[in-house]
């Protein structure tokens, strides 16, 4: 009688375990179908812009017809704490249009994030009102080591410089700092090249034109024509740095659109040798960006 009743306890207890099993593989597979995470915690994204009410349009010339290549490129955004308040503001490239055969460039715009996922417009009260060129690039960084986020435009027919002032606005110094002749630069990147503690510039070209590196001398920038290896003649939409061997100084990732992407190891003396082997450099290639994170968290990019 003792016997029954403990083996049919037994039996009780493995038939509720095994049909907890299945009501737990059910739902990992539930959700695996749903596309949502095994926590239960799916994330969700909203599209807050309408509540910004804000005037703004990336111009390129499509709607009145006036396409030739420039289009092609799309605008750019910046991320950044401009007037370091501890909440992020966002810049974007103004475009242009083509309009009998030459090129009219429109403002960018910079908006305030004033807290509570609101932004306010602060490009006039910023100075930031220039509009001297077709614009599609933009990267924030600081360059003069003042503590503040400055920003390279680039784009068809120059680039700016705008400086952060640590006021609240921009002064142009692209001529001063040797910047302005960056014709057609589909983006920049901000990077220390030779571990000097100053950020560098790698400059991306479009129409197989040669990209560019400027050295940072604390005032001014100053082409480099001694890293030809880096500065390749190709149709190139960006260049990322990277410390991607772990070995303590950046590396460069250049996305193509004419050819398979490249990657530059930094050989620690200001010098570059080219990666010709492996997934990222032996695929199609032909990207127009890239973006780095160690995504399965092992401490590696």
């Amino acid at each position: 009688m003792l016997c029954t009743w403990v083996c049919l306890w037994v039996s009780g207890c493995q038939t509720e375990s095994v049909e907890k099993e299945q009501q737990a593989s059910q739902e990992a597979t539930r959700q695996a179908s749903s596309g949502a995470p095994a926590d239960g915690i799916r994330p969700e994204f909203e599209d807050i812009w309408p509540e910004q009410k804000l005037d703004f349009v990336y111009r390129n010339g499509r709607d009145a017809n006036e396409l030739a290549i420039l289009e092609t490129l799309g605008g750019g955004t910046a991320i950044l704490d401009y007037d370091r308040d501890g909440r992020l503001d966002l810049f974007y490239t103004g475009g242009g249009t083509f309009e009998n055969k030459t090129t009219r460039g429109y403002p960018s715009i910079l908006l305030r994030h004033t807290g509570q996922l609101k932004f306010q417009d602060r490009t006039a009260q910023a100075g930031m009102g220039l509009a001297a060129f077709y614009s599609n690039g933009c990267s924030a960084g600081d360059y003069d080591n003042d503590g503040f986020q400055d920003l390279i435009v680039t784009g068809y027919g120059g680039s700016i410089l705008w400086r952060n002032m640590g006021d609240g606005t921009f002064e142009e110094t692209s001529i001063d700092a040797g910047l302005r002749n960056c014709f057609w630069g589909s983006s920049a990147g901000w990077g220390d090249l030779n571990g000097d503690g100053l950020l560098d510039l790698y400059v991306a070209k479009s129409a197989s034109q040669t990209n560019l590196f400027y050295k940072n001398w604390g005032y001014n920038f100053q082409r480099l024509t001694d890293n030809p290896t880096v500065q390749t003649a190709s149709s190139s939409f960006s260049g990322t740095w990277v410390d991607y061997d772990g070995d303590f100084d950046q590396d460069l990732f250049v996305t193509n659109s004419d050819r398979a992407n490249q990657l530059f190891e930094n050989q620690g003396n200001g010098t570059f040798v080219e990666i010709t082997s492996g997934a990222l450099v032996t695929d199609q290639g032909y990207s127009q960006g890239a973006s780095w994170g160690d995504y399965d968290n092992d401490g590696d990019l």
